[in-house]
């Protein structure tokens, strides 16, 4: 392959510097002149031999003057070309923009072929001296200075004519956007597009729209204009600005920002008030999703969101208020509530785009206007939900169950839950009792939802009915399988037996009832006490329902009616007409309660009685298209004095709770000023509470003398705890028995007597158990055992703190206390105080002993987190007395203090074990703390005390053994 080197001159030719400088300008000068008038080149001059001239020069160091005849040549050029612009100022706008776009094109053209002929020079010499334009800059700079910089005529009338333009599209008329975009390309690249052509341009866009914001605004206020037409506006007027700026428009991009928001400010900012009050608020009541998501958008711009969100919780306020203001009828109160909140939250969701801020201001705007009658709406939501878990038909379950979760979201808004959960017990009770809840799992649901959302403790009572209902299905059903069943005769009888920690406060009323209806009950009360000794039953004649079979002229019939109804019904078997007087005194019902259900009877549609005069009559005409009538809604109906007495039952159990709050704080804090105490009694109050209800109970407190007013400490108002700690009531009643205290000495006296009977046999009282005499000296009164010093000590000191009583002390106390000393450990003073760390350690015992022998039972508990084992707490406090009858308690007691065991404690651990152990089956199928609490609180008084003792030998004794053994190993080898 061949190749092709080229090679340098070997010698430089051989020039007269000063005569080729002058002969070749005039060469290049000619040409110049000749492209600037657009003339075509002289055939003698190639391009070639120009760019040889410029190279010649540079290469004998003529670079400088060479530039510097260039930098003078165009200067002169464009100095020429700018009065030629000048000449034509009196042209219209349109065309002089076209003018100077062309002109400056061609300058381009002229600047590019002027280039390539000094392209040597560029690329030497210029690329050295970067202090020096290049050619092309050298030419954009002179082009700037001559035709816009220095040159204001043309400027202004450059500007001015871009800014009209932009002006006549604003105002929809249709310009030469291409002109447009090719005269800011000439800004840009000039480099006055942004100090002289943007500054301008946002000042006219500013004042534009002031003047377009001005009077739009005029327009809305006068009612010209609705605010949906202006929120459309502004939308059209933000997106045209973006588009000019945009791919496809004729602005540089950054201008953008600036533009969007000298609108944003001209037409939203300065007027959001305006916006909110003319138009924000008929859109929400129109629920106009399509403007209200406009207005969010256009408020989000200008940053005013949280003023748009200010409005909006005033608007849900106020209309909140409409609602619940007296006059309003209380039956609709709660739907429209629910569907006030349907629609907020159809609006959070399409327009608000479920933002947080705006989650948070519903919240709080409900809760506001809720809790100004927390009380009433508390009941409110009660009752509405117990009207729609009624029977009712035509109600699919899947929607019923959503409305329920609304009626909670109204709940959780409600301060005063303390109340619904007073309305709720009583409506659930009714409807449990009563057999008119429409879906017994969507109540079970709602129960757990309860729970969820306020806690075991609130739903505990209300758990507690439905398992009294589900205990007392099985208890009839073993009962109609016994043979005392068969004594009730033709009478289906179903009877609930109720807990009654767990429901409404019934007051039993005493009747005449049929002899048949009273002889069941008597045969159902001696079987249900057969199973379980020691409890009793009250029958609540008021809520008994019965079905009774009535002869009417027309045919037979079934009536469902109250227990009352059922008795006066009965008494017309005898006697065809009764007076009021007479029926009450077969009945033996109240007279006001006799009258509410004779009325039920009388003013049904279709009469049961007919009351001609004084007298009651059957109806023997009645009829029916049904075979079964209802007519015990008598029962279901909640009077004005069952309401009166819920609330005075709430106010009773409020007072209970701010004084204990009150008590709590003042024993923590033990001096407090007056203003501070109500805040944090306010803070700690989970119900709505007045300043003056605060005050009522610290009086209350004062004359109890729980704490006493101290004006010196915190100003005026200022309080201090009085309540005294164990210690300082021991050394207060010593100090009074020194000083020789008459009543002080006899209630020492009668407490000594008394503590020595103690039987000393146990270990725990026994002499030297504890300490050695050379430890601990003998007391003054002969007493040798600490623990019998500390029964003595308790015993002084609680006669002490209730001294005012005379009889604060009786024989037998001690017998009582010395067991409870048992139980906790010797440390009185501990829980004297309050504190449960003592049981605690033998809860911890007992967990350990249930890991070796029940290791089921124990990871079970610990996978729900109930390894605590408070379950048993009221076991070791009391030692199992609330768990067994007398005679059983005794068995226990003999077996646990008359026995030689050496750490009776290990015993009661492993009875409790035992207990667990027998109901593992039950336990496993547990599955959180107050289910597990429950059920083993109703196995009080069911226990089989004889197996659980057995059982509790069979596994102690032999761990026992073993010990033993192992101990007397371990001294063998020593």
């Amino acid at each position: 392959m061949l190749s092709i080197q080229i090679k340098p001159f070997e010698q430089k030719p051989v020039l007269d510097p000063v005569e080729f400088q002058s002969t070749s300008w005039i060469k290049l000068k000619e040409v110049i002149n000749a492209i600037h008038k657009n003339k075509n080149i002289s055939t003698e001059y190639s391009t070639e031999q120009l760019y040889r001239i410029v190279q010649v020069s540079c290469l004998y160091n003529l670079s400088e003057p060479l530039y510097n005849n260039l930098q003078q040549e165009l200067n002169s050029n464009v100095q020429e070309t700018a009065g030629f612009l000048n000449s034509n100022l009196h042209l219209p706008n349109k065309n002089f923009l076209t003018l100077i776009f062309d002109t400056y094109s061609r300058h381009l053209k002229e600047i590019q072929k002027i280039r390539m002929i000094f392209l040597y020079l560029d690329r030497t010499f210029l690329l050295k001296n970067s202090n020096l334009l290049t050619i092309w800059d050298l030419g954009l700079t002179l082009f700037k200075e001559h035709c816009f910089q220095n040159n204001a005529d043309v400027r202004q009338k450059v500007l001015g004519g871009v800014l009209n333009e932009i002006l006549q599209e604003r105002s929809g008329n249709s310009i030469d956007r291409n002109l447009l975009e090719n005269l800011v390309k000439m800004f840009l690249e000039l480099g006055v597009y942004f100090n002289n052509f943007e500054s301008q341009f946002l000042e006219e866009s500013r004042l534009f729209y002031k003047e377009e914001g001005k009077k739009f605004i005029e327009e809305l206020k006068s009612g010209i204009k609705d605010v949906s037409s202006y929120i459309t506006h502004c939308q059209k007027r933000l997106k045209q600005e973006n588009d000019i700026c945009s791919q496809g428009g004729y602005l540089d991009s950054s201008t953008k920002k600036n533009l969007l928001n000298v609108v944003e400010v001209e037409l939203i900012k300065n007027y959001y008030e305006v916006l909110l009050n003319c138009g924000f608020k008929d859109l929400l009541n129109e629920v106009n999703l399509e403007k209200l998501l406009d207005f969010h958008s256009i408020f989000s711009r200008v940053d005013k969101l949280e003023s748009l969100y200010d409005f909006y919780g005033a608007y849900i306020i106020e209309f909140g208020e409409v609602i619940i203001k007296d006059g309003e009828p209380e039956q609709n109160m709660i739907q429209q509530i629910l569907d006030l909140k349907n629609k907020l939250d159809m609006i959070n969701k399409n327009c608000f785009k479920q933002s947080k801020q705006s989650q948070e201001v519903l919240k709080k705007s409900f809760e506001y206007f809720i809790n100004k009658k927390s009380n009433k709406l508390a009941e409110l939501i009660a009752k509405h939900i117990d009207q729609l878990l009624k029977k009712k038909k035509n109600m699919d379950e899947s929607a019923l169950e959503e409305i329920l979760n609304q009626c909670l979201v109204l709940f959780r808004y409600v301060q005063g839950k303390d109340v619904f959960e007073a309305f709720y017990q009583k409506d659930l009770a009714k409807r449990l009792l009563l057999g008119k809840s429409s879906n017994y799992d969507l109540e079970k649901s709602l129960l757990l939802k309860l729970k969820n959302e306020c806690g075991g403790g609130f739903t505990l009572k209300l758990e507690g009915m439905f398992k009294d209902i589900d205990m007392s299905k099985e208890t009839m059903s073993i009962f109609k399988e016994s043979k005392a069943f068969q004594q009730c005769g033709k009478i289906d009888l179903n009877i609930n037996i109720l807990s009654s920690a767990f429901w409404p406060t019934y007051f039993p009323v005493e009747v005449n009832l049929p002899e048949d209806i009273a002889e069941c009950q008597r045969v159902f009360n001696d079987f249900y006490v057969a199973k379980h000794k020691g409890r009793k039953l009250t029958f609540q004649n008021t809520l008994g329902s019965c079905i009774l079979k009535a002869n009417f002229e027309k045919g037979a019939k079934e009536l469902q009616v109250s227990l009352f109804q059922s008795i006066i019904l009965l008494q017309f078997n005898n006697k065809q007409k009764l007076q009021f007087q007479e029926i009450k005194n077969l009945t033996n019902i109240e007279e006001k309660e006799l009258m509410t259900n004779l009325q039920s009877l009388v003013m049904v549609k279709q009469k049961i009685l007919i009351k001609e005069g004084e007298k009651y009559s059957v109806n023997e005409k009645f009829e029916d298209k049904l075979f079964r009538i209802k007519i015990n809604s008598v029962q279901l109906k909640q009077t004005v004095e069952d309401q009166l007495s819920t609330h005075h039952k709430i106010h009773q159990d409020r007072k209970s709770i701010l004084e204990a709050n009150i008590v709590r704080i003042m024993k923590m804090r033990k001096k407090l000023g007056h203003k501070e105490l109500v805040q944090e009694v306010l803070d700690s109050c989970k119900f709505t509470v007045e300043g003056s209800d605060i005050k009522h109970r610290i009086e209350s407190l004062i004359e109890r003398e729980y704490i006493v007013r101290d004006d010196k400490i915190g100003g005026v108002g200022a309080y201090i705890y009085l309540a005294k700690s164990y210690e300082l009531l021991v050394n207060e009643w010593k100090l009074q028995k020194s000083l020789k205290n008459e009543d002080m000495i006899e209630i020492y006296q009668r407490i000594l007597r008394d503590v020595k009977r103690t039987d000393q046999n146990q270990s725990f009282y026994k002499k030297k158990d504890f300490f050695s005499l050379n430890e601990v000296n003998e007391s003054e009164d002969g007493l040798l055992n600490f623990n019998l010093i500390k029964l003595q000590e308790i015993l002084c000191t609680y006669s002490y703190s209730y001294k005012e009583n005379r009889n604060q002390f009786v024989q037998g106390m001690c017998d009582i206390c010395s067991i409870l000393l048992l139980v906790f450990d010797g440390d009185a003073s501990k829980n004297f105080d309050e504190d449960g760390e003592g049981i605690q350690s033998h809860l911890e015992k007992t967990g350990s002993i249930l890991k070796l022998y029940q290791p089921r039972i124990y990871n079970h508990l610990r996978s729900i987190d109930c390894l605590n084992l408070f379950i048993c707490y009221r076991w070791y406090l009391v030692l199992f007395r609330r768990e067994f009858n007398y005679d059983d308690i005794l068995l226990i007691w003999e077996t646990i203090f008359t026995s030689s065991l050496n750490d009776w404690w290990d015993f009661v651990y492993h009875i409790s074990v035992s207990i667990l152990e027998q109901q593992e089956d039950a336990i496993l199928k547990l599955n959180n703390f107050d289910e597990i609490l429950y059920f083993v609180n109703t196995l009080s008084m069911k226990i089989n005390v004889k197996e659980i003792l057995e059982r509790t030998e069979f596994i102690y004794l032999p761990l026992k053994s073993l010990e033993w053994c192992f101990n007397n190993d371990e001294e063998m080898d020593n």
